[in-house]
C-alpha cells in the first residue's frame, strides 16, 4: 500500500534547532523524529511511499535515499513554493490509485494503522482521522464527533483539554482529490475537510490511545526525548547495550570507563567522547559527535551538537559590518591552540581575542585603543571585590604586569583578568612551543606569562561605567539576562 509522509514545513516554532536541519530530521533518541514514521509504515504494510519536501530538502534525501536501506519504496515531490499539507496530495494525485495513507513526519507516531485502516474500511468514509484525547492544555484542531464516530467539526482552538484532538494522520480514498484545488495553497484540516463535509461526505474518526507526540514547542521535543530515553521500546534503544538502561553507538569512546557515575537511562549517540570522571544522570540523551570534557556533569537534557548554528545565525558578518570566518576546533585542546588554527588568518597583523561567553557592555573606547597601539601582549584589568575566585594580574603604576595568578589563596590584586586579550603577530609561534597542560590543553595563561617573560604584558585597567559579566556558568546566564532585561 502507498502512503505520503509530509515533511516540507519550516519548522518556525523550533529555533534555533531548526535553523541548520529541517524538523523531520530533529533527532529524537538518536534518530530522525520521521525515521520512526517511516519504520511504522513499514511494519503496517506501507511500503511505498512519497514524501513531500521544500526547506532544507537535500538532508532528508541525503539520509533516506530511495528507502532501500529501509527495505521500502521512497520517492519525493519538491516543492519550491508551499503547497499546504492538501496542496501537497494533490500535486502527486497520480501517485494514488487507491486508498492510501498520510501522516506527518514531523511528530512521533506509534499508532495501530491496521486498526486504523479497518475502521476505515468498515465505515465506508472517503477520510478518517486518526483522533486522540489532549492531555493537557493544547493549542490544536480540536475534533467534535456525533452518532458514534462520525465527524462533525474541525476547528482550531486554545486551551484544549481532555477533549478530542487531530492526531495528522489519515486514511483517504482517492476521491477526495476533487475537493482539493489544483493550484495553491490548501490544508487538509482548515480546507479540504471542512470541503469534504460541507458536500455531507461520510468522514469518520478513529480514537486512539496509542502513543501519539506532535513537536510544537522545545519544551514538547525535550519531554518527548526523556519521555523515550525511559521507555524499554526496542526501536529506541536498538544501539549497543553497554548496561541495565544504558545504550551507546559502537562508535562511542571513553577516556576511562566509570559505570558507577552512570544512573540510567542514557542514551549515546556515534563518535562521542566521554572523558575521565563525567557524571551522567538519566534520563539523558547525548547527541553525536560530541566531546564530554573531564569532571562534567549532565543530567535530564538532550545535548546536540551545535556547531552549524553559529553560520546559520551570523553568517558572513556583513549584516554586522563585519566580516566573518569560521575555522572548526575538532577537539578542545586549549583557548591559545585558536592562535594555532587562525594563523593564515592572523597574517602579520595583531589579533584580539575575544572569549565568546564574555559581554563587556559600555564605552568600548578602551578597547579600540588598546588594539590601535598594541605591541607585544596586552591583558584588561577589572576591579572585583572577590578576587579569589579570578585569574588575577598584579602590575605596578606605569601598567607593566608584575604577576598573574588563577584563582590564589592570597590575591595581590583585586583586579580579574576578563576573557579579553590583544597580541602582536608573535603570539603564534607562542602558541605553537607551548606544551599542554596536565589537562592536555594549550593555556591562554601560558601565553601571557611567555610575554611576561619578555617583560612585553601589560594591563589596561577598565575603569568605571563598563560592565563586563562572564557568561559562562549557568546562574551568570541567568544574571547576565537580568542586568539586559
Amino acid at each position: 500500500m502507498k502512503a505520503m509522509i509530509l515533511a516540507a514545513g519550516l519548522g518556525e516554532r523550533l529555533k534555533p534547532l531548526t535553523l541548520t536541519i529541517p524538523k523531520p530530521m530533529l533527532p529524537v533518541c538518536n534518530k530522525p523524529v520521521m525515521e520512526y514514521s517511516i519504520e511504522l509504515c513499514k511494519k503496517y504494510g506501507f511500503n511505498d511511499i512519497k514524501i513531500n519536501l521544500h526547506y532544507l530538502p537535500e538532508q532528508i534525501d541525503k539520509f533516506f535515499g530511495d528507502g532501500s536501506k529501509f527495505g521500502i519504496n521512497i520517492s519525493y515531490s519538491i516543492e519550491k513554493n508551499l503547497c499546504g499539507t492538501a496542496g501537497a496530495i494533490k500535486r502527486v494525485k497520480s501517485f494514488f490509485k487507491e486508498t492510501f495513507l498520510v501522516i506527518t513526519g514531523d511528530s512521533y507516531h506509534d499508532i495501530n494503522l491496521s486498526a486504523l485502516l479497518n475502521h476505515h474500511k468498515e465505515s465506508k468514509s472517503l477520510a478518517t482521522l486518526c483522533i486522540k484525547k489532549a492531555t493537557k492544555n493544547r493549542t490544536d484542531w480540536k475534533v467534535e464527533v456525533e452518532n458514534g464516530n462520525k465527524l462533525k467539526s474541525l476547528i482550531e482552538s486554545d486551551n484544549i483539554k481532555d477533549e478530542y484532538i487531530n492526531c495528522g494522520v489519515y486514511i483517504f480514498e482517492p476521491e477526495i482529490f476533487d475537493s482539493i484545488p489544483d493550484k495553491g495553497y490548501s490544508s487538509i484540516a482548515k480546507d479540504l475537510i471542512p470541503a469534504l463535509l460541507s458536500k455531507n461526505t461520510n468522514v469518520n474518526c478513529f480514537v486512539t490511545e496509542d502513543e501519539w507526540n506532535n513537536i510544537d514547542s522545545l519544551e514538547e521535543y525535550w519531554e518527548l526525548n526523556m519521555r523515550l530515553c525511559r521507555s524499554d521500546k526496542s526501536d529506541i534503544h536498538s544501539t549497543t547495550k553497554l548496561s541495565e538502561g544504558i545504550y551507546i553507538h559502537p562508535t562511542v569512546k571513553f577516556n576511562e570507563l566509570q559505570l558507577e557515575n552512570f544512573i540510567p537511562p542514557i542514551i549515546i549517540g556515534e563518535n562521542t567522547e566521554i572523558c575521565k570522571g563525567v557524571k551522567l544522570e538519566g534520563p539523558l540523551v547525548l547527541g553525536k559527535e560530541l566531546f564530554v570534557d573531564e569532571n562534567a556533569t549532565l543530567s535530564k537534557s538532550v545535548v546536540l551538537k551545535t556547531l552549524p548554528w553559529y553560520e546559520k545565525l551570523f553568517g558572513n558578518g556583513s549584516k554586522y559590518g563585519v566580516n566573518i570566518e569560521y575555522v572548526l576546533q575538532e577537539q578542545p585542546n586549549g583557548i591559545a591552540q585558536s592562535f594555532i588554527l587562525g594563523e593564515k588568518f592572523i597574517g602579520n597583523d595583531s589579533v584580539t581575542l575575544i572569549l565568546g561567553d564574555n559581554i563587556f557592555y559600555g564605552n568600548l573606547q578602551f578597547m579600540y585603543d588598546a588594539i590601535k597601539h598594541n605591541t607585544g601582549g596586552t591583558i584588561f584589568g577589572y576591579r572585583v571585590t572577590d578576587p579569589e575566585r579570578y585569574g588575577i594580574v598584579e602590575f605596578d603604576e606605569t601598567g607593566k604586569v608584575l604577576s598573574i595568578e588563577e584563582k590564589p589563596d592570597k590575591p595581590k590584586s583585586n583586579y580579574a583578568v576578563p576573557g579579553l586579550y590583544v597580541y602582536d603577530n608573535r603570539v603564534v609561534e607562542i602558541s605553537k612551543n607551548l606544551k599542554p597542560s596536565p589537562r592536555g590543553e594549550l593555556e591562554i595563561t601560558d601565553v601571557n606569562v611567555e610575554y611576561l617573560k619578555l617583560g612585553e604584558l601589560k594591563v589596561e585597567r577598565i575603569g568605571r561605567g563598563i560592565a563586563w559579566l562572564d557568561t559562562g556558568t549557568p546562574e551568570a546566564l541567568l544574571q547576565a539576562s537580568n542586568f539586559f532585561g
